[in-house]
């Protein structure tokens, strides 16, 4: 399973807005029924899992599952629902189950906000059950995924930078969110950013880098209105800004997403001398 980053209306995704978000296919989490032993061998997260599919699923309680990870911790890459899925799909296949990809986000998303107690929206959930960047719109009666249809050409490049001694647990400041949630400025600034997200993917999908690094760009001011982002993590989207690109926050955590400046190998360089670590990647 897959990392994400989210590219813009982020975090309006649990106040009935919208968010485009990519895969990050340099991170995984891989998870692996192993026997049916002793549960307790199990992290808590993959223990909780567990636990969850077997009372909504009706899998064995004491299933061992392992995993293994390389996404970075608490930066914002979605690291815990992607193991939280990946161990899922493993007892889907392990048991022999069919579950639809909503039916997967529904079960990360109760183990992590319900079980763990974890506060957050749906985007993580949603996007990586579908396994595919999209525009996911969280109003009205359901929420929604469409995959982007990105046109053939020259591929978008992107980048991801993080740094793991900024990283920050992505709840505390879900939860401090939340806590305002009945404000009426909080929910006109996550209208705006649904209203961003949906331009990032129109323009994505007419390949209009130019707005799609505006919709980017705004998404961080917005969000830096409504939500306490760290220094470090603002240094991160300045350093990114200073190097020619419109960086945006993955998540809460640290990590900042780009589309790539046209001297990827001068800029990488420089973002690794100011202290991050930096992956280039194509928007698909």
């Amino acid at each position: 399973m897959s990392s994400r980053a989210a590219l813009a209306g982020n975090p309006s995704d649990g106040y009935g807005g919208a968010v485009v978000s990519m895969m990050v296919p340099t991170f995984q989490a891989s998870a692996r029924l192993v026997t049916v032993g002793d549960a307790s061998a199990s992290i808590p997260i993959v223990a909780s899992t567990i636990a969850r599919c077997a009372r909504d699923l009706g899998v064995d309680p004491a299933t061992v599952v392992t995993v293994e990870s390389n996404i970075p911790r608490s930066v914002g890459l979605a690291g815990s629902s992607a193991i939280v899925i990946a161990t899922i799909r493993a007892l889907e296949e392990g048991f022999g189950l069919a579950l639809t990809p909503e039916e997967v986000a529904d079960l990360a998303y109760r183990v992590e906000r319900e079980d763990l107690g974890i506060a957050g929206g749906w985007q993580d959930q949603i996007v990586q059950s579908h396994g595919t960047t999209g525009l996911m719109e969280f109003g009205g009666e359901s929420i929604t995924h469409r995959r982007l249809v990105i046109p053939e050409g020259p591929d978008i490049p992107m980048f991801v930078a993080w740094s793991e001694r900024d990283s920050e647990a992505s709840g505390e400041s879900h939860a401090a969110l939340q806590a305002r949630r009945e404000s009426s400025l909080l929910r006109n600034i996550m209208a705006e950013l649904a209203d961003c997200a949906r331009a990032a993917a129109a323009a994505i999908e007419r390949r209009d880098v130019h707005a799609v690094k505006e919709a980017m760009g705004r998404t961080f001011t917005l969000r830096c209105e409504v939500m306490e982002v760290s220094a470090p993590h603002r240094l991160a989207v300045e350093r990114a800004g200073a190097h020619g690109a419109v960086a945006n926050v993955t998540g809460s955590g640290g990590a900042v997403v780009g589309v790539m400046p046209k001297d990827d190998q001068a800029f990488s360089d420089e973002m690794r001398r100011d202290g991050y670590d930096v992956v280039a990647l194509t928007l698909q």
